[in-house]
């Protein structure tokens, strides 16, 4: 029996896994324990994963501590393979839909306190931030594995008399996962786990910055018993990996998180058919998009001002969802300019105080593009 055979379910809705509260001191110690055994493992190895065999090459990515650079977390193999994930789709495909998606409720256990570890020290996230992100993937796992099981259902059409007619989703053959480092487990997670529930074959390319939390993504799917070959663990400079995965005849799906310049250049290379290739190849992409948040006339306005804080200057600096624009009610812009004001004062002060280490759970906020001494 899989442990959250239920969990994602509350009458017939979806119910999110729930944030660690660092305020509780038993917490902070399970945390700061998942922490000192993520350093000991710091400076190993991680081959290429393909076909569930390790493979080493001659090149290699360094992949280093952002928030202390002179901290080597792990040197990943560089290599690009595209038939092993083609040979292992049929046999996939046919897997009965419920050993599926019991693959990902299993993994959806195995995942928490050291995997957040890994970020803490890969990407430079702060505590609160690295749980959130865990928590994040573990919802992507429960949620697609019971979104399955109502898309295996199928849906019923209209009939004509003497007909019974329904359709059915299809896996579509091999999928190229491209994720970004600024929320490495959540978003890889999210689109390797649909196309893999889904029946598809996944070859899974993490950014180049945050290549070992990948890695410990791809240990996490193979205990969780995800037969060989289903899923491969490809690390590598995007320009060069990206690119081949997009353009190779055998790769039928892309999907992509990143930037609108990158996302538009996929999308023009992925449109090309090039020899080999069967049918037309199916790109889903999440672009840099802009948010805003909207005050109306019966707003808290020191609500409003915290939201203002949290979504403008947000601890990761290149957090994918800022909130960059404003919309006030009419009556309340007498009062909002003042409100503003201090905001403004608040965000900047906090700029300039120096935050705590990221491996301290009172860290609010850390550098990782421009570190800087105070």
């Amino acid at each position: 029996m899989v442990g959250r055979e239920n969990s994602g379910l509350v009458h017939g809705g979806f119910q999110k896994e729930p944030l660690l509260d660092f305020a509780q001191a038993e917490n902070q110690r399970q945390f700061q324990a998942a922490l000192e055994s993520v350093q000991q493992q710091c400076g190993r190895s991680y081959p290429l994963i393909i076909n569930d065999e390790p493979s080493t090459t001659d090149t290699s990515l360094i992949s280093r501590n952002p928030s202390h650079p002179e901290t080597i977390i792990g040197q990943v193999a560089r290599e690009r393979r595209v038939q092993a994930a083609q040979q292992t789709f049929p046999a996939w495909r046919a897997t009965p839909v419920e050993e599926r998606i019991d693959v990902l409720l299993r993994a959806a256990d195995e995942m928490r306190l050291e995997l957040a570890g890994w970020e803490v020290l890969k990407a430079g996230k702060p505590w609160r931030e690295a749980d959130a992100d865990v928590c994040e993937a573990i919802d992507f796992l429960v949620y697609h594995a019971h979104e399955m099981r109502r898309l295996a259902a199928g849906q019923p059409l209209d009939d004509e008399p003497g007909e019974a007619n329904a359709y059915f989703y299809q896996a579509r053959g091999s999928a190229a996962v491209l994720a970004p480092w600024n929320f490495p487990v959540a978003i890889l997670t999210g689109m390797a786990a649909a196309a893999l529930v889904t029946g598809n074959s996944v070859i899974m390319k993490p950014a180049e910055q945050t290549p070992v939390t990948a890695a410990k993504l791809m240990d996490i799917f193979r205990s969780a018993g995800l037969p060989p070959g289903v899923l491969s663990y490809l690390p590598g400079l995007g320009e060069e990996v990206a690119e081949y995965l997009v353009t190779h005849p055998l790769i039928n799906i892309v999907a992509f998180t990143g930037s609108r310049e990158v996302g538009l250049r996929i999308n023009a290379l992925a449109a090309q058919t090039t020899q080999g290739q069967r049918g037309i190849k199916k790109v889903i992409a999440e672009m840099g998009g802009k948010n805003a948040i909207i005050v109306d006339d019966d707003a808290d306005l020191d609500e409003a001002v915290q939201g203002f804080l949290s979504g403008s200057s947000s601890p990761m600096p290149t957090i994918r969802r800022p909130a960059l624009f404003t919309y006030i009610e009419r009556p309340l812009t007498s009062a909002m300019p003042i409100k503003s004001v201090v905001a403004s004062r608040m965000a900047s002060n906090r700029a300039c105080v120096c935050s705590a280490p990221c491996r301290a759970p009172s860290a609010a906020s850390r550098s990782v593009t421009r570190p800087r001494r105070c």
